[in-house]
């Protein structure tokens, strides 16, 4: 709980940081935002530092929606329709995978006007927390990136960069330094 009052739904432990499952793959946005610097070391001196958003400043009342998709189309047809019938914008963090199998939604996601946020390729764990496996390597965390960018083009003309969201809401400092070698500013909570 933040001093606001909003329960964010998030827990820090063991240098990885998740995000609770808010239910139905929808997360809410309060008010305000930490910023993570990613240094420490020569190879990091170069990557600029990556802004986690656990919450937003905004005057008055704000609910963000946001919508992670991974696995099958579900209920996303029938989401955009509501979200178009009242005039809302959400942001979607999409696999490349799912947007690879999808490219008619990844097309209408776009052309509807809402915010893509890279989701990884293949939904893996990339600190290796969620399932108690090895982290992804470096090498392995640019490919998941930049292959869903190319996919994201593909079929909806514009890729989600510089907003990224993490599989399982998971993240430490050697994925900071990672989306922010490969582009991304915004890790979204």
């Amino acid at each position: 709980m933040n001093n606001d009052g909003f329960d964010l739904g998030c827990h820090r432990g063991n240098g990885i940081t998740r995000r609770q499952e808010l239910g139905a793959g929808v997360g809410f946005v309060g008010i305000g935002s930490t910023h993570h610097g990613v240094r420490g070391d020569a190879e990091d001196a170069e990557a600029p530092p990556v802004t986690t958003i656990y919450q937003v400043a905004a005057a008055g009342k704000l609910v963000a929606l946001t919508f992670d998709v991974e696995l099958d189309r579900g209920y996303a047809p029938a989401i955009l329709d509501t979200l178009a019938n009242a005039g809302v914008k959400a942001s979607w963090g999409l696999t490349g995978k799912w947007a690879d199998a999808n490219g008619d939604l990844v097309a209408r996601i776009v052309s509807d006007g809402h915010q893509l946020i890279n989701h990884t390729y293949s939904h893996r764990s990339l600190t290796g927390a969620h399932l108690g496996s090895l982290p992804l390597t470096r090498e392995e965390r640019l490919e998941e990136l930049a292959r869903t960018e190319a996919v994201l083009i593909e079929h909806g003309g514009k890729g989600a960069m510089p907003w990224f969201r993490p599989p399982f809401g998971e993240f430490d400092g050697g994925v900071l330094r990672d989306i922010a070698e490969a582009g991304f500013r915004w890790n979204v909570m």
